[in-house]
């Protein structure tokens, strides 16, 4: 049987020392909390901080690990740094905080390991979710697997714990409430022998409601949403109203968020940042419908400031969901001179430019209704995405289109 001798702490007060016992063999592995710095991983942070009965282990077998993806809200810094992070010195906590410093699974650095942490890194470790979707012209999908999560937090996580914890049995415990069985059920998928997976919340019975008025009764202010400012998974009928509330206290973060859009959907027409689902609208048109005439003209500022080009965009279609691209800068210069150059071209080709969701277009291929098949489109866009091909992309282009000769943009 372990013996710990622990100081709760409860509104900010030191109380006096209260004997804990823990007879369970778990209390003694290694406890991992993947803390995303929203309502439901701070509710088991904190509940555990303030009260020592809600726990069956050491606080000095808690290490608590947080994946900064860089581009999150200014105000969940301002929350933490105010409210848990002082609990945790208190309490000698251990907290580390990783980022990404390149686009590979291999470049991930540890921005801080500590016990008396005073300072959340939101920046990241110089490569940002933002930075690759600017980078590549595309931006996170709503729909399919959240490959944003698992690029900037799984990639970043897994590497991490391999390397602190080897092959050590631990407690992985994950802030999934009482109303998510379904990211339950798929979060222990990933367990294997060394990892046990815990969900406290669920074990409490906790649903978002609970936790929500928990925090706020504890801290004396509602705890925000952990989100990127861009997050497509904002735009639904329960979450859409708050998260614009909330981005119109950072009028250059939607900003940026609309040039990401622009850019996207020039590439590919198909894409927006917000899915028109029905109800809804791309993220401008979001902007626009909540009237966040800030934003707007910190957006067209931005369009103003910015480099523009002609892209040509080619897409080596293999199935319905699988291809391969191409994306290369034609030309860069002001809007009016690449919109003067889209329609040389046009004119030259003998066809017309069209107007696709705000950005000028001239498609030559569209996507195929049949595959194996090809794509390819020129798009005036600000000028802020990377050449990217691969080194084999020329041959198989040439070889799925053996009479296809087009003129580049002169």
């Amino acid at each position: 049987m372990k013996t710990d001798y622990l100081t709760p702490v409860t509104g900010g007060q030191t109380a006096l020392p209260v004997i804990i016992a823990y007879p369970d063999w778990r209390s003694m592995l290694v406890v991992l909390l993947s803390y995303g710095l929203g309502v439901d991983s701070s509710v088991i942070l904190t509940r555990w901080l303030l009260d020592p009965t809600s726990r069956d282990f050491p606080l000095s077998a808690l290490t608590v690990v947080t994946s900064m993806v860089g581009n999150e809200f200014p105000d969940s810094k301002e929350l933490v740094e105010k409210h848990l992070l002082p609990l945790m010195r208190e309490a000698g906590v251990r907290y580390v905080q990783l980022g990404k410093e390149g686009p590979t699974s291999k470049d991930w650095v540890v921005l801080s390991d500590s016990r008396e942490t005073d300072t959340l890194y939101m920046e990241g470790g110089g490569f940002t979710l933002e930075d690759e979707s600017f980078f590549t012209g595309t931006n996170p999908q709503y729909g399919g697997i959240r490959k944003c999560s698992l690029k900037f937090k799984g990639d970043v996580l897994d590497p991490w714990m391999e390397k602190d914890l080897g092959q050590t049995n631990f407690r992985h415990v994950m802030g999934f409430n009482a109303d998510e069985p379904r990211r339950v059920l798929k979060d222990k998928s990933f367990s294997r022998a060394s990892r046990l997976s815990e969900y406290p919340l669920v074990e409490w019975g906790w649903g978002r409601e609970k936790c929500e008025s928990y925090l706020e009764e504890t801290f004396g202010e509602p705890w925000a949403k952990s989100c990127c400012y861009f997050c497509p998974f904002a735009n639904n009928r329960d979450g859409i109203e708050a998260h614009m509330a909330r981005l119109a206290k950072y009028p250059k973060l939607a900003a940026k968020g609309m040039l990401m859009e622009r850019i996207t959907e020039a590439l590919n027409p198909r894409q927006f940042l917000f899915a028109k689902k029905g109800w809804g609208d791309d993220f401008q048109a979001t902007v626009e419908n909540y009237g966040q005439t800030e934003a707007l003209k910190a957006f067209e500022q931005l369009l103003a400031e910015t480099e523009w080009a002609v892209y040509r965009v080619r897409r080596l279609w293999a199935g319905k969901t699988s291809a391969q691209r191409s994306l290369v800068a034609e030309a860069t210069g002001t809007r009016a001179e690449m919109e003067a150059k889209l329609a040389e071209l046009a004119a030259t080709l003998g066809v017309e430019v069209t107007e696709a969701q705000r950005t000028k277009v001239l498609y030559l291929a569209d996507k195929p209704e049949e595959f194996p098949g090809v794509e390819e489109l020129y798009a005036v866009c600000p000028a802020v995405p990377k050449d990217k091909q691969s080194k084999t992309f020329e041959e198989k282009w040439e070889a799925a289109t053996p009479k296809r000769r087009l003129p580049l943009v002169a």
